[in-house]
């Protein structure tokens, strides 16, 4: 039998396996590896080389890692939709509109990456903003980055206010000029909301009342 270029294999230690099943997995992992001491040389540590000329083994191995990565991704950290639906806010994905001294206000949050992403679109009179809207796998935090039609850039963390979602918002033009203000919806019914506007501080305080508020209806969405 004539052997290809080797590759190197790494097998985790059974301290990092944490669950009895993948535990499981990696002894059949290692059961492989051990059948096969002729075809295999130990270069040090738990690190081997397999010879693509044993197939069989190949494609034990491949299996092994296979399920190795689908039992790591149930592991996996909550989406945003599990945040969503843990906190009971899906009521606030759609597209909504408020009419305020003639001057129409446009808002709608919708998946654009199932589970994970939202788009969000604001339009007023003189302005338009597209965002995103993600969790942070690292931090955790549900996190928002936009622009606007003029260029300028915005990024956000939401949290709750009492009962409320908020996003509190930090923009910045293209001369470097800084502003922040937080929004918190309250759900009135199904078709209803109110908009909550608070300021805040240079230190990212939120204050603890709103400077503005209104009401703003559900609308059919645009397909």
């Amino acid at each position: 039998m004539h052997c290809v270029r080797p590759v190197e294999v790494k097998v985790a230690s059974s301290v990092l396996l944490k669950t009895r099943f993948i535990r499981d997995i990696a002894c059949m992992g290692r059961d492989v590896l051990s059948r096969c001491r002729t075809a295999v040389t130990q270069t040090g540590g738990p690190v081997y080389k397999v010879f693509f000329g044993d197939k069989h083994t190949m494609k034990k191995l491949l299996t092994i890692f296979a399920i190795l990565g689908l039992a790591c991704t149930h592991q996996a950290q909550a989406s945003l939709a599990d945040q969503i639906n843990e906190n009971q806010t899906d009521w606030l994905l759609g597209a909504w509109e408020a009419d305020i001294d003639g001057n129409t206000i446009s808002l709608s949050y919708k998946w654009v990456v199932k589970d994970h992403v939202i788009a969000s679109h604001l339009k007023t009179n003189d302005n338009e903003t597209y965002s995103l809207i993600g969790l942070n796998p690292e931090s955790g935090e549900i996190e928002q980055t936009g622009y606007d039609i003029k260029g300028k850039k915005s990024t956000g963390k939401w949290g709750p206010k009492g009962d409320m979602p908020m996003v509190t918002v930090k923009s910045t033009s293209d001369t470097g000029e800084t502003q922040s203000m937080a929004v918190a919806f309250r759900r009135i019914d199904e078709n209803n909301i109110e908009a909550q506007i608070f300021e805040v501080d240079a230190s990212g305080n939120v204050g603890d009342f709103s400077s503005i508020s209104f009401e703003m209806k559900r609308k059919k969405e645009k397909k």
